[in-house]
């Protein structure tokens, strides 16, 4: 019970916080397995959800470090939020948008709007990590921004469609 109505949101925290969907579920699900060792060893915590919050958040600094050799992007974030607010939810919501209209692009353009803003590498930086031209990654960044545009205009349609 308590994994299904605060693991969601643990996850969506993370991802918020700029942490790839995969590296979240990891770094929630370890959280509840630690949370859940300190409760069976009758150790006190205070706010479970927050605990859970904040152990997964470092779990997910330390993996993203381990794993892309730099700090998380929004690592500077206050860890200690209580709660998500309206507004961090429909920021969520939009990431989770972003990320699947992303996931439409063809396989070149996602690659280089993956690295240039998920990552946050410069455009010198993400040729020489995909082994293509400085100018590629321009071509193909602003390729990909104009079919994130269509591919937006698109669902919206849709939307209004459906109502």
């Amino acid at each position: 019970m308590f994994i299904r109505e605060h693991g969601v949101k643990a996850i969506a925290y993370l991802v918020a916080r700029g942490g790839p969907q995969d590296m979240a579920e990891a770094a929630a699900y370890q959280a509840f397995q630690i949370l859940h060792r300190r409760l069976e060893r009758g150790l006190p915590v205070e706010n479970p959800p927050a605990y859970m919050r904040k152990i997964a958040f470092n779990l997910l600094k330390r993996a993203y470090k381990r794993q892309f050799g730099r700090e998380l992007p929004d690592s500077d974030y206050v860890e200690n939020v209580q709660e998500t607010d309206n507004s961090e939810i429909e920021q969520i919501a939009s990431r989770l948008d972003l990320q699947r209209l992303v996931g439409r692009l063809p396989a070149r353009q996602r690659q280089v709007i993956e690295t240039r803003y998920l990552k946050d590498y410069s455009v010198i930086e993400t040729a020489a990590l995909l082994e293509i031209s400085s100018r590629a990654v321009q071509d193909n960044t602003r390729l990909a921004l104009k079919n994130l545009r269509k591919y937006a205009e698109e669902e919206t349609v849709r939307e209004e469609e459906t109502r």
